[in-house]
């Protein structure tokens, strides 16, 4: 089972500009930030904004920085 630091999502969330953000479907956005454990890899924190504009928190995942920038 991954570890996932909930705070460090939080932080990211609150107060750093994200590395990018993707619009995935209607209302649901992949937002892009360093990985806290990984120099290799992004955090990719996956929201939704409801019908009432509440920011809901879907899934969190890490991926290879090179997935993001395009590189093979």
């Amino acid at each position: 089972m991954r570890k996932i630091n909930i705070a460090y999502i939080e932080k990211m969330l609150l107060t750093k500009e994200p590395l990018g953000l993707l619009s995935s479907r209607k209302n649901r956005f992949k937002v892009y930030f360093p990985s806290e454990t990984d120099s290799n890899n992004d955090l990719i924190v996956v929201i939704a904004i409801d019908s009432d504009d509440k920011i809901i928190g879907v899934t969190t995942y890490e991926d290879p920085i090179s997935k993001r920038e395009g590189i093979k």
